[in-house]
């Protein structure tokens, strides 16, 4: 569970979130939706412990968290399949987690290729199956399916929507199709600044 009391959020003295509370149970899958520069992506941060609020509080139950950002953030020196590795325990296990996710993100033909060699589609697959193989309780994505095309959201969405079903999941989208594929529960990013979930 995390529970939000009057958060707020300001950078260089603009303030992006005002006041929010909320509460978000330990499991189930939620959109967050709303225009470019609401707060949405502040949020996500607040929610991963990158940044702190600079007012309110933040309490989780959330024990271990993955985060797929808008940019991959990948490792350039490393293949596709060492990028999934590096946030995994070094045994016999991790090696076919690595694969599964491959496959399911349709990467398996450049395991051994280095970010510098994807397409931006790619990256943004490899990104994703970082933060679903590392697991945990808490996954959150910012636009998660933006570079890929609705064929191949249509393909891997299911398998996505199955490996959640049993964590708390925040993304952001734009796409109402994105979230009806993953079966979430929208959320509407109300007010300027950011005040309201509804």
């Amino acid at each position: 569970m995390i529970e939000l009391h009057s958060v707020s959020r300001q950078f260089e003295q603009k303030t992006v979130i005002n006041g929010l509370s909320h509460t978000f149970p330990d499991r189930g899958i939620f959109a967050l939706m709303g225009p470019s520069g609401c707060g949405k992506t502040s949020l996500l941060r607040l929610l991963a412990g990158l940044d702190k609020p600079d007012g309110g509080s933040i309490n989780s139950t959330h024990q271990r968290i993955a985060m797929a950002f808008q940019e991959p953030r990948l490792i350039p020196w490393l293949n596709c399949e060492e990028n999934l590795k590096l946030i995994l325990p070094k045994d016999n296990s991790s090696s076919k987690l690595v694969q599964e996710w491959l496959d399911i993100l349709e990467l398996s033909g450049a395991a051994k290729q280095y970010p510098n060699e994807l397409s931006g589609g790619m990256k943004q697959r490899l990104s994703l199956a970082r933060a679903l193989c590392f697991g945990g309780d808490l996954l959150l994505l910012d636009e998660p399916f933006s570079a890929l095309d609705q064929e191949l959201k249509n393909r891997i969405a299911p398998t996505i929507r199955k490996a959640c079903q049993d964590r708390l999941v925040i993304l952001v989208t734009h796409d109402q199709r994105d979230a009806e594929l993953l079966g979430a529960t929208v959320l509407r990013c109300e007010g300027s600044p950011l005040s309201t979930l509804i």
